[in-house]
């Protein structure tokens, strides 16, 4: 697993947000908007300046706690 943090954005004003990422060895990335707990996967490569909203998943879940790192994404998804 690999994690790195992108920069990106979010909403239909396009709000700048830090992406926090962790990609599987099964190719699936999971990603998560700075202080969000929305955690989604997808298939697609994400890079810097990626709109989540134009990304398609194919997975999700909640976070009980707002996500701030790539530490805390990795914890979560490695309980």
């Amino acid at each position: 697993m690999k994690t790195k943090t992108i920069n990106g954005t979010y909403g239909s004003e396009e709000r700048a947000t830090e992406v926090y990422t962790l990609t599987k060895r099964n190719g699936v990335t999971w990603y998560c908007c700075h202080d969000s707990v929305n955690v989604n996967a997808t298939l697609e490569d994400l890079e810097d300046g990626v709109n989540v909203e134009l990304v398609s998943d194919v997975d999700c879940c909640t976070a009980q706690e707002p996500i701030r790192s790539e530490e805390e994404l990795d914890a979560l998804l490695n309980e």
